[in-house]
């Protein structure tokens, strides 16, 4: 039953407070509160307010001046509200919130008015007393519609004698409606035809949905026929007893197709109807099924979101995590909210799950922390229990008969949905198989075929286990875990996984531009990665991708997450390589940068030697793998205050890449650029501003003047102006140094707290002591949430920033 509330928007808070009153008839008499809180962006409103005031039962009307004094809410809904009530149509129910003036009785006339002293609800000092007897006569009403309603069914049964309903299962008391699908379906139903489609994955709440509407809209209908349609046979035989309930001449035919026959002309005849055909998935036998001009309504529920040339399709989504705890502590009767939101995120606001756990909580008596430590632990056992009630089939069952149909349907479906289920469940893209599927080993390697992976996807989606759109798939999570405990070799999935998200992890990870394709690998990647045993074949074959994942993090100052990619790609070689293998100078290279990233200056440095060692061995002193090693030693010497190590380090760097690679390679602005900040911090100015601006003709060559290596170049050569009394020069260089930081990183990465509290500096020379002021405690701040109080780089900034606060203005106080 549906209830409509009138108001001024000036009585919104009136409205909020009856809304709350009334969750108790929403839940346990499936009462639906209208207002226009409910339109969806989008809708037109006027639209949207006339159609949901023309559908309700019953209409509640907020009165108050301000009710009065609104144009729409006193001659448009008064107006509606009324017609409705004098005709029948309608309960008009007024409730006073204000005080008004004694004339809308002759409006209302012997309407009985809540509260029932006439007190307007403004003026009770308990209003929670007001709200809950405007509640019970909500209620009272509702009795009364109720009994009006069956007698108006059973008035219009004509010559069936009695209306007829077959629905299968009581109306659930606990039913939710987060996303309004009964009112999509009251619409498509009235607005677009006389068919809707809701689908969706097994388990989203189709056909508890098309129970509900067909519950609470059944006083419309003479005849509410439910058939169970996943089987041609469960059509024929849902239409040989409606036959037989209709009294129509055919139901004794052996024909199935006479009686079939007999059944649609019936429907195109008649009128009052309403026919639910659940769980459809053969169109070409739904269509013979199917009236071709029906005068009543069909629902179809559907796996399946191929309806289009039979109705509209009305697509299901999980429950959100506020409604999905809602749901559970209402089911249950008690509980903690915080450990039901817990559970309703592991269970991922899937309807048929929720209702499982709040049926197992119920009857066991346990708490929902207990049921969710259970279901992560035997997921297999929970999800294949006996079903709750109104439900068919339980949670296993449902997903393994949707995968053995999409198999059946093609091959490479199975296959393809067990890969899918060890990626993280959202956003996997397509080009991992058409564009890596190489990576793949027999059979799995078919999926590469452009064809036969678009068979595969189309497969899995007709059964609603995948969602799809071009460039990407989605699985729910439980799907996951289904798919994963069917499968005996998990290993073998995860492992063809890590080959295809490896091959298509960027080389140049560290590189903004690479940046976009690396975010969206990210969450793969980690899931990937998060199941594996460092001991396993698995693990040894995902360091490449281990390292490509902690210089991406490490680029992007989230040093912690990358130090631990580093150990751990480091701890999984060592255990496969001998000691002074190459493999592992890369990996303590690596190591070796993020700790000098946080301030481990003696840990990085052993890093930095022991992959030197290592690659002079291999390599022999020339090797461009021993300038990246000497060049990363040098940047830690230059720090530890060694600036003739730094020196000769950066030097012999330069020499070895100058004779590797062209004189205008990245490699080489890299060298000649760190050459230049030790030569100026040694006083060669001249020297150090030659380097730096090498550097920049470089990297503006290379990459564009609006690259972060770019950004490195001007600011190192903007402090080198500052020293040179070039203070304009110096600010312009910096000042575009930051704008190129903040667009690449955001503004909160260290990097940018390197630039700004450059810039600050210039500013303080210049005698701008508040904008100085403002660079510095920009940059502590940075620095604060990315490495605390005690590293080196902090503490430098915190130093100046107190020196240049002696040297703020003072306000004298009058």
């Amino acid at each position: 039953m549906k209830v409509f509330i009138s108001y001024s928007h000036k009585d919104s808070r009136f409205r909020d407070s009856l809304d709350a009153h009334l969750a108790p008839l929403r839940r346990m008499r499936g009462l639906d509160v209208w207002t226009d809180r409910k339109i969806l962006a989008g809708e037109v409103i006027d639209d949207e307010v006339k159609r949901q005031l023309t559908t309700a039962d019953v209409i509640v009307l907020l009165i108050s001046q301000h009710f009065y004094a609104s144009d729409y809410c006193y001659c448009t809904e008064l107006k509606e509200a009324m017609r409705r009530h004098d005709s029948g149509e309608a309960c008009v129910i007024p409730v006073i919130v204000r005080p008004v003036d004694n004339w809308y009785a002759d409006i209302f006339g012997k309407l009985k008015a809540f509260p029932e002293d006439g007190r307007p609800i403004n003026n009770w000092r308990n209003r929670d007393e007001a709200y809950a007897q405007v509640a019970a006569g909500i209620r009272r009403h509702m009795d009364a519609l109720e009994i009006q309603f069956k007698a108006k069914r059973e008035a219009r049964a004509d010559t069936l004698g009695a209306a007829l309903n077959n629905l299968p299962w009581p109306e659930n008391p606990y039913f939710q409606d987060p996303h309004g699908i009964l009112d999509c379906i009251a619409e498509a139903l009235i607005k677009d035809g006389t068919t809707a489609v809701t689908h969706g994955m097994g388990g989203v709440g189709k056909t508890q949905a098309a129970l509900h509407y067909a519950h609470r809209n059944q006083d419309k209908y003479r005849v509410v026929w439910w058939a169970e349609a996943e089987t041609e046979a469960g059509l024929d035989l849902a239409y040989t007893e409606l036959a037989k309930a209709l009294r129509l001449p055919e139901a004794a035919a052996r024909d199935t197709a006479e009686i079939r026959a007999a059944v649609r002309n019936w429907l195109e005849r008649e009128s009052d109807w309403l026919l639910i055909l659940d769980n459809a998935e053969d169109m070409p036998s739904l269509s013979r099924h199917l009236p071709r001009c029906p005068a009543g309504h069909v629902i179809i529920t559907s796996r399946s979101p191929e309806w289009d040339r039979f109705a509209k399709p009305l697509p299901l989504d999980r429950w959100p995590v506020p409604e999905s705890a809602d749901f559970l502590l209402a089911r249950v009767g008690q509980g903690n909210r915080a450990e039901a939101e817990a559970l309703a995120r592991d269970l991922d606001g899937l309807p048929l799950a929720l209702e499982q756990a709040a049926a197992y909580v119920k009857a066991s008596g346990i708490g929902f922390a207990a049921y969710r430590h259970l279901f992560q632990e035997r997921f297999t056992a929970l999800a294949g229990r006996s079903p709750p009630r109104d439900y068919p089939a339980p949670l296993l069952t449902t997903w393994n008969v949707s995968l053995q149909a999409a198999e059946r349907a093609c091959a490479a479906a199975g296959d393809l949905m067990r890969l899918l289920a060890v990626f993280a469940p959202d956003d996997i893209p397509r080009s991992l198989f058409l564009e890596h599927g190489s990576e793949l080993a027999p059979p799995l390697d078919a999926l590469a075929d452009q064809l036969m992976f678009n068979d595969a996807v189309a497969a899995l989606q007709r059964y609603s286990l995948i969602r799809a759109t071009e460039d990407a798939l989605f699985v729910h999570r439980l799907v996951q875990r289904v798919a994963r405990s069917g499968s005996e070799d998990n290993a073998q999935w995860t492992n063809a996984a890590i080959r295809l998200t490896n091959a298509a992890f960027p080389h140049e990870s560290n590189d903004v531009r690479t940046w976009s394709h690396c975010a969206r690998l990210r969450p793969h990647a980690e899931a990937l990665l998060a199941g594996l045993k460092d001991s396993t074949a698995e693990a040894r074959s995902a360091t490449r991708l281990l390292n490509q994942l902690g210089v991406y993090l490490r680029a992007r100052a989230e040093f912690s997450a990358a130090h631990a990619c580093y150990e751990r790609a480091l701890r999984i070689d060592e255990s496969t390589h001998a000691p002074d293998h190459p493999t592992i100078a890369i990996r303590v290279n690596n190591l070796g940068a993020v700790l000098r990233e946080q301030g481990d200056l003696d840990g990085a440095r052993a890093c930095f030697e022991r992959a030197l060692r290592i690659d002079e061995a291999a390599y022999g002193p020339d090797h461009p793998e021993v300038a990246t090693d000497v060049n990363n030693l040098g940047d830690v010497l230059q720090e530890q205050g060694d600036l003739d190590g730094a020196r000769a380090c950066y030097e012999r760097a330069l020499r070895i890449d100058e004779s590797t690679h062209a004189p205008d390679h990245p490699n080489v602005a890299i060298r000649v650029n760190n050459l230049g900040t030790v030569l100026r911090e040694q006083g060669d100015l001249d020297g150090a501003r030659a380097c730096l601006e090498r550097a920049l003709c470089i990297d503006e060559a290379a990459y564009g003047p609006d690259h972060p290596n770019v950004a490195n170049d001007v600011n190192n050569l903007g402090a080198v102006l500052q020293e040179q009394g070039d203070l304009d020069g110096a600010r312009t260089c910096l000042e575009r140094a930051l704008r190129i930081g903040e667009a690449a990183y955001g503004p909160d990465h260290p990097d940018v707290a390197n630039q700004v509290y450059n810039l600050g500096a210039v500013l303080a020379a210049q005698g701008l002591i508040n904008d100085a002021h403002a660079c510095l405690e920009r940059a502590l701040r940075i620095l604060l949430a990315f490495f605390g109080s005690n590293h080196p780089n902090t503490e430098l900034v915190q130093r100046n920033l107190e020196m240049l606060k002696r040297q703020l203005p003072t306000t004298k106080q009058p």
